[in-house]
């Protein structure tokens, strides 16, 4: 009885926690929680909370929150629909917590980075407060922990950027994610996925296995289709170029594990694919990059070792869109933010590089193939004045074994240049040094369209040519420095380079070869083995106003950028020429079968000429001083007359030496008919032309000998120039043309080829017509210098008497004698004699004649007799008998030295004493006088007959006169020369 008592109340009691407990569950708790969680959760954010309700369940263990939402100033940050959390009542026995289900219903999260870069989720922490510090607590081990399932279904994630000036804003819907046995005991493992739809921006897929203790997972992440352009639109404030379109797909394997040591997060046989990705540049809304697909497969990266393997990246079909602006700036540096984008420049070549950084890199990269096929390059340079666009494509490239860390990454290039010539390159590249060592293989690469970069230099045209290359080179560090390499051979065939404008050639050639080229930075060298040019023309012309082409083709330009550029070469420390000097060697040029045409449209009528069958060598050309090379050229000259140039020269050194012959013969002076009319005012009617030059020229000093022959020239028709002077040339061509009918000129040239007045050309033309003036103006001079008078031969112009004499004096005779040489030497010469008697000095002469002929024999009158002893005491006795007075009177006994003067001697002084006034009473007549000067003209006439030289129609005596004795330098009687 009293047992059921006990069990009544006992029961009663039970009943009564149990209503109890029920009550509270479903009554009273859950506006408990709701109360708590409102309060606690608003004063803890200092943000608004809404839960419209809380239900409990206590007899399942069930919690539920309805309708949650946290929100400041009417904006929504957190919100759910539904909270069910299911405790699990296995929790008492296992001495653990433990929930057989969590599930969140349409879960929101908005976040927001504000202006100043404050993500919002952050200020609904309280503010930190300075506290003491505390205790460091004693680790007890995680405690126990196991979740059967949780979800989250239907869950929106908003995200907005206000900290860009382009506001960014991005919605993640109809999220899901299940996790089942989610638990904090040991090796205790559980399985998840998440879905995510990214609306039009994409789907993510996450699934795979979490451990918490230790903490272990792996599993797989899919990004499907992800707009690249919405993720464009977060960074495009921070970027100058537009991602158009674009989509993203990635499949990884990942794994962590952080249970040892050394903790583990790695992916693994992961693939990341593009696809129709589109760039385009910001400024110009023009595609830059087109990438139809991209593959990377096989990804492995270890997150923990920084090392990231790639099995494989391929791509295919893209286009790359490369342009230069007007101020030289390429797009590609204008793809990201830079207020000022500097102009393109050279780098300097003589600045020292830096040595190379051992470090490793920051991530251990290797990819075992990349591989790039069917992409078009187009480049586009608008800084130029004459824009160029220049295609490669279609472009493969395959690189294996590719690393940052190891070297020698087998390389493979090909490509098309504009759809014609064709780019081969194959060798290895080591990235961690950007060192390579490749063989490169161009095969008929177009030169039009590198056209502009020439006419920014020179106005030409290039059409056709095509340019061939093989070899190896090298880029690789010597001594702290890179040092480039290049050892191979070139080709340029068929090309024409015409003037700007021009439709005829100025130079062409059918081939151009160089053999063995080899280039050193460090040693500043280059050396070529043989360069071969075939067929080469040139064409050489002097406009109607002068002007050379070769020289008008160089834009002036070029000589302010030189200036620009010795003015800042003068900024920098001045280098060690011998160190820095470049030096250039070639072992031979050799040109065949080529051709010179040279016009000068300045002459009326044109001159054109050429050198065809044009043969030239060279070897041995360098930079280096002192050091010259051998040049043998020849040809002919329109078609018929050789010339040939040899010698020594060294046109690529600083101190220029150049020892040559030049031998041209039989040139057809009626070629020249154009500059003999404008200089000399004749055409040329016959003849040829030879040249002999030596010019020697040693750093400043040239020292030139022409040696020029004119054979049977003869002058044509007269023609009207301003240039030419009015002169007999037919006389200095018959004083300067010899017994062959050649004309022979040596003179020497001389002079420092850096003074800006020093002309060659004009030395030679002024020299010329010095002489041909000096053969008109001083004859006799000209015809000395054929029989080698010293002084120029002046002296037989002349035949010089004694006063009132007529005999030719031995000194006479053998000037005469020269003369008749020179005139035996010149056919075409005759010689004309004037006879000339001089008042005073000859009528005193004549009057000495009339008193020694009063003394003398009829028979011995008007000889040039010596006077004897005899004949003058009779003189002297004339003298007496005029003047009362004997002439010996006057005459000393003894001389200064007191010697006595023997008779003879006294007899002679006193002669001279009076024979001047004697003479000055003497009356000679004018016809007398005649009569000497025409016996002066007969003595000469026969000396020079008798000798047999020259014909006696060569000599002609005009009429004799009387000249004054002030403008005589003694008594002389002229020649003169004349042509037939």
């Amino acid at each position: 009885m009293k047992k059921s008592k006990i069990l009544r109340i006992i029961l009663i009691v039970f009943l009564s926690l149990a209503v109890l407990y029920t009550a509270f569950g479903f009554l009273v708790l859950p506006k408990i929680v709701k109360s708590q969680l409102t309060s606690r959760i608003s004063e803890f954010t200092q943000s608004n909370v809404e839960l419209r309700d809380v239900d409990t369940n206590p007899l399942f263990l069930t919690a539920s929150l309805k309708d949650f939402k946290l929100s400041r100033e009417n904006n929504e940050i957190i919100s759910f629909k539904d909270l069910l959390i299911n405790f699990s009542i296995s929790s008492i026995v296992k001495r653990s917590l433990n929930f057989s289900e969590i599930k969140l219903t349409e879960p929101f999260i908005n976040l927001q980075i504000s202006s100043e870069g404050k993500l919002n989720l952050l200020d609904l922490a309280p503010k930190s407060e300075d506290k003491e510090d505390k205790k460091e607590k004693k680790d007890d081990g995680i405690f126990p922990l196991l979740i059967k399932e949780i979800t989250f279904d239907r869950g929106n994630i908003l995200f907005q950027d206000f900290s860009n000036k382009t506001p960014y804003r991005s919605d993640i819907k109809a999220l899901s994610f299940t996790l089942k046995n989610l638990s904090t005991i040991p090796n205790e493992e559980g399985v998840y996925e998440l879905d995510a739809n990214l609306n039009e921006n994409g789907i993510i897929n996450w699934n795979g296995t979490l451990e918490l203790n230790p903490v272990r997972s792996e599993g797989t992440i899919k990004f499907d289709k992800i707009n690249t352009h919405n993720i464009w639109e977060y960074i495009q404030d921070r970027v100058n170029f537009i991602v158009k379109e674009g989509s993203l797909d990635i499949n990884a394997e990942y794994s962590l594990d952080f249970s040892g040591d050394e903790r583990e997060f790695r992916f693994k046989n992961s693939e990341m694919s593009l696809t129709a990705l589109s760039i385009l540049a910001k400024e110009s809304n023009e595609e830059v990059v087109s990438i139809p697909s991209l593959l990377v497969s096989g990804i492995d990266f270890d997150i923990q070792k920084k090392k990231l393997d790639i099995s494989k990246v391929d791509t295919s079909n893209g286009n790359v869109f490369a342009k230069i602006d007007e101020d030289g700036v390429i797009n590609f540096k204008k793809l990201v933010n830079n207020k000022n984008p500097e102009k393109i420049e050279d780098s300097d070549s003589n600045k020292k590089v830096e040595k190379i950084d051992n470090k490793k890199p920051k991530i251990d990269l290797n990819i075992g193939e990349i591989g790039v096929s069917g992409y078009n390059v187009n480049f586009e340079d608008n800084s130029l004045s004459n824009k160029t666009q220049i295609k490669l494509g279609p472009t493969n490239i395959n690189i294996k074994n590719f690393s940052l860390v190891k070297s020698e990454s087998p390389l493979t290039v090909d490509t098309v240049l504009n759809e014609a010539g064709k780019i081969n390159i194959n060798g290895v590249i080591n990235t961690p040094g950007f060192t390579s060592d490749l063989k490169l293989d161009f095969s008929k690469i177009p030169l039009n369209p590198f056209e502009p970069y020439i006419d920014e230099f020179a106005e030409i045209d290039v059409e056709g040519g095509n340019l061939s290359l093989t070899g190896d080179l090298i880029n690789q560090f010597e001594q702290d420095k890179r040092n480039i390499k290049f050892n191979g051979n070139l080709n340029v065939d068929s090309t024409m380079i015409k003037q700007a404008g021009n439709k005829d050639d100025l130079f062409r050639w059918a081939d151009l070869r160089v053999a063995e080229a080899e280039f050193d930075l460090i040693a500043r060298s280059l050396s070529i083995k043989k360069i071969d040019v075939d067929k080469l023309y040139s064409n050489v012309v002097i406009d109607v106003n002068g002007k050379v082409n070769l020289k008008s083709i160089v834009k002036s330009d070029t000589d302010k950028v030189k200036k620009e550029e010795k003015i800042e070469s003068k900024k920098t420390d001045k280098p060690d020429n011998k160190k820095d000097k470049f030096v250039t060697e070639i072992g031979k040029v050799n040109l065949s079968d080529g051709e010179l045409y040279f016009s000068d449209l300045s002459l009326e009528p044109v001159f054109k000429t050429n050198i065809q069958e044009l043969e030239v060598t060279l070897t041995g050309l360098s930079s280096k001083d002192l050091k010259t090379a051998k040049i043998d050229l020849k040809g002919k000259i329109d078609k018929y007359a050789p010339v040939k140039i040899t010698g020594e020269v060294n046109p690529l050194g600083d101190k220029t030496q150049t020892d040559i012959d030049v031998n041209i013969e039989g040139v057809e002076l009626t070629n020249l008919s154009s500059y003999s009319g404008k200089y000399v005012g004749y055409r040329m009617g016959r003849g040829k032309l030879s040249l002999d030059l030596e010019y020697v020229l040693n750093e400043k000093l040239l020292d030139g000998k022409n040696k020029i022959v004119f054979d049977q020239i003869k002058l044509g028709d007269k023609v009207q120039s301003p240039d030419a002077k009015d002169l007999p040339l037919e006389l200095a061509i018959s004083l300067l043309k010899d017994r062959s009918g050649a004309v022979k000129l040596d003179f020497p040239v001389s002079g420092d080829p850096t003074d800006p007045k020093f002309n060659v050309s004009e030395i030679i033309f002024k020299t010329f017509f010095n002489l041909i003036f000096k053969a008109v103006t001083s004859p006799f001079s000209i015809l000395g210098s054929v029989v080698g008078i010293f002084g120029g031969g002046e002296e037989l112009s002349y035949v010089s008497f004694e006063p009132g004499s007529s005999k030719v004096t031995d000194k006479e005779k053998k000037e005469l004698g020269e003369l008749l040489k020179a005139l035996s030497e010149r056919p075409n010469l005759k010689l004309d004699i004037k006879g000339v008697a001089y008042n005073e000095i000859d009528r005193l002469g004549l009057a000495e004649m009339q008193i020694i002929n009063s003394v003398r024999d009829d028979d011995e009158q008007n000889s040039d007799k010596p006077l004897t002893e005899d004949e003058m005491e009779d003189i002297l006795e004339i003298y007496e008998n005029d003047y009362g007075v004997d002439p010996l009177d006057k005459v000393p006994e003894e001389d200064a030295n007191g010697k006595d003067i023997p008779k003879a001697e006294k007899i002679r002084i006193a002669y001279n004493n009076s024979i001047g006034q004697l003479k000055d009473f003497e009356t000679v007549k004018d016809s007398e006088m005649i009569d000497l000067a025409k016996r002066r003209a007969d003595s000469i006439r026969d000396f020079l007959t008798n000798k047999e030289m020259i014909d006696q129609s060569r000599i002609f005596t005009l009429d004799p006169s009387i000249e004054s004795a002030e403008s005589a330098e003694g008594v002389r009687v002229p020649l003169g020369l004349d042509t037939f």
